[in-house]
């Protein structure tokens, strides 16, 4: 029950931060505009820092779409629309694609405990920056770095 008390607490805190940063009046050479996204950043940031990156995210989006100079339109078509989204998404689905696989810990092995990685430190290193080039090619960089911390 604690854990849920805590939660809320930073649910309202974080809202609270929303709304009051973006009533304060602003200061010179900043718009009333700029001191709602202020208070829009601060309190997501306090929701992607202790609860999560998921619905903090879309209430971002959100959010931003109610500000006067901005519409859903353009919201919407600069995050979900844009070609970070699609490289994002074309990314995690080949990480999720290939994790279902043992082609990445086959791969990974392969590099560190070939002869060519045997012959010295040196060439053992190499192999190992090689085969994380390599499989970064495919897959995000988080997930190869799970996979590579255990060797």
């Amino acid at each position: 029950m604690e854990k849920n008390l805590k939660r809320y607490l930073i649910i309202a805190v974080s809202l609270l931060l929303i709304v009051i940063i973006g009533r304060i009046s602003s200061p010179a050479g900043l718009t009333q505009e700029a001191m709602q996204v202020l208070g829009i950043f601060a309190g997501c940031l306090l929701l992607w820092l202790t609860i999560g990156i998921d619905w903090p995210s879309l209430m971002c989006i959100v959010l931003i779409g109610f500000l006067p100079s901005m519409n859903f339109r353009s919201v919407l078509s600069g995050s979900f629309g844009g070609e970070t989204f699609v490289f994002l998404l074309a990314t995690f689905l080949c990480t999720h694609a290939l994790s279902q696989t043992p082609f990445l810990k086959r791969c990974a092995v392969g590099f560190v405990t070939s002869g060519i990685a045997r012959k010295g430190p040196w060439y053992f290193a190499i192999s190992f920056f090689a085969a994380v080039i390599f499989i970064g090619c495919f897959m995000s960089p988080t997930v190869l770095f799970v996979i590579f911390l255990p060797i």
